[in-house]
Order: C-alpha cells, then structure tokens, then sequence
C-alpha cells in the first residue's frame, strides 16, 4: 500500500513580526547615508580643529621671542657692570696686583738658563792721594727692611715705595799723616818714648750690598726706582756710622792701636813706649767723604718736615 503523507502547513505569519519586510533595504540605506554624512562632518570638523589655536602659538612664539631679547639684555647688562666692576677694583688695587701678575710671568719667562756679553771700555784714573792711616778695626753691619716712600703727583696719584736690605763696612784708625816730630819725646833716664797720636776717628765707610725687593706704584707711573735706591743707601749709610760710633768703635780702635804702635817701637828700640792721645771731641764729630754718599739730583732733607723733598 501506498502510505500519503498529509501535506505540510503553510506557516503563519508572526502577529509580532512587521509587515513591512520589503521596506529594509530604503531604512539600511538611509542610516548609510547618515553615517556617511556625520563622518564627513566629523573630518570636515577634525581637518579645521588646528585653526583657532594658530592665534595662541603666534602668541606664544611671540612671548618666547620677547623673553629671549629680554633674558639677553639682561645678560649684556650684567656683562658691562662687571666689567666697570673689575675696572674700579684695578683702580683701586693699583699697580701692585698687576705689577705680581706680570713678574710672575716674566719669571715663567725667565725661567731658563741667562747668557750675559760685558763690554767694558778704559779705565780712567781721576784722581791719586796719599793715605798715611793706620786702620785698626773694621765693622760689618746690615740692616733689613729700609722702606722708602716717595710722595708724587696730586693728591700723591704717582706715589711709590720699596723695601730694601743693605750690608756696609765701617773703618776706624787713626790718622798718620797729623804727625809731627814734635809729637814724639825721648827721656834717657827711663829710656821711654812718650807718642803723642790724634784720636781714633772713621776712616772709611763703603756699601757692599743693597737690594730693592717689593717695589709698587700706582697703575699709570713711571717712578725712578734707581733715586729710590740711592736714597735708601743714603739712609742705611747714616744708619751705620750711628750705630758703629754707639756700640764703641772709637774706643776700640784706641786700643788696638796702641797695642801695635807699642809693639812696633818697641821692637825697632828696645825701649818703653807710652801712647797718648788728643783731640778726641774733633774724632767725635768727624765724618769722612765716603761715608756721605750723594743724593740723588734735587733732593735734600728738610729737618722742619722730617722729609726728603725733591725740589
């Protein structure tokens, strides 16, 4: 037998389900549109977002240009008031600073082993004089720290000083050539001679050595350093005869001469020989020639002022 299947049932509609199923296609469409819209406005609205901030950045380039002008003004402010501040501070130091800096440098300079050529021309015999001096003692003496300031120009503007150190030699005996036969006495009882002799006086004074350490001036002078020198020798000079004739070389020179002349007379006559001396207030006050060095051209000592003036 032939088994029939009953036929299938025609499905219902869904009473939920919209009727309008052709319509989709238009609604997909038009919400394509409108996405499409929205997307070119939001490009259209990204691609002119960068517009209203271009005033803002010009501003800013602005305000970074003005604050570069200003931090270099400032900058070149600084740069000139530091500039008159070392210039003040080299007025005021003076040459001394500088005067250092640049004999440390020459000493760099210097630092290498120095040649040295002598042409010396003839020599001239000015003048020849008898010394009839028997020179009995001999003093060294030295003296540090000789400063010598010298006021110059308005309101001392050109002022200079230095420091000095200086050695001499101070000499003392008596005077041979003051002598006379009258002077001299023989008694042939006692077999003495009596030598009647003038004091002990300087003979002679000389400066060894002097040197001139720790010079300064003011920037913008040219001081005689060479005047400053002498008169530095002048004064150490005056120092030592001062300081010999104080510590006793007169008295000294009294006694070793008359140990020698003594010793010498008697030797040549087997007799007794008595020394005598005079005029020792004259050998007191008396100075030699050499122990008065010159001055430098124009220069005296007020005694008034205490000071050297150069006139």
């Amino acid at each position: 037998m032939t088994e029939i299947s009953p036929p299938e049932p025609n499905p219902t509609p869904d009473d939920n389900q919209p009727m309008n199923t052709p319509q989709q296609p238009e609604q997909d469409m038009s919400l394509e549109s409108q996405s499409q819209t929205e997307q070119s406005t939001q490009a259209s609205l990204t691609t002119r977002q960068p517009l209203p901030e271009q005033p803002a950045q010009v501003i800013q380039n602005i305000n970074k240009r003005w604050g570069c002008a200003q931090t270099c003004g400032i900058t070149f402010l600084g740069l000139i008031v530091m500039i008159g501040l070392c210039a003040v501070s080299v007025a005021f130091i003076g040459q001394a600073t500088l005067t250092n800096f640049v004999g440390s440098f020459g000493g760099f300079l210097q630092s290498g082993p120095s040649t040295a050529e002598i042409i010396s021309g003839r020599t001239l015999v000015n003048s020849i004089q008898p010394l009839g001096q028997l020179v009995t003692i001999s003093t060294e003496l030295a003296q540090a720290d000789i400063r010598v300031e010298v006021e110059q120009g308005v309101i001392n503007s050109c002022g200079h000083s230095a420091h000095h150190v200086a050695e001499g030699v101070i000499e003392a005996g008596v005077d041979f050539t003051l002598i006379t036969p009258d002077n001299i006495s023989y008694t042939e009882v006692g077999n003495a001679y009596t030598i009647t002799v003038p004091y002990p006086r300087i003979t002679s004074c000389r400066i060894e050595y002097i040197r001139q350490y720790q010079a300064s001036s003011n920037f913008g002078c040219s001081p005689n350093w060479d005047e400053v020198r002498v008169l530095a020798q002048h004064i150490a000079m005056e120092k030592f005869v001062e300081d010999a004739l104080a510590r006793g070389i007169l008295d000294r020179a009294e006694r070793e001469n008359t140990i020698l002349m003594q010793s010498f007379v008697t030797a040549l006559t087997d007799a007794e020989v008595t020394i005598q001396y005079v005029n020792q207030d004259e050998a007191d006050e008396f100075i030699p020639t050499s122990c008065q060095p010159e001055l430098p051209p124009g220069w005296r000592f007020d005694s008034s002022l205490s000071k050297w003036i150069n006139e």
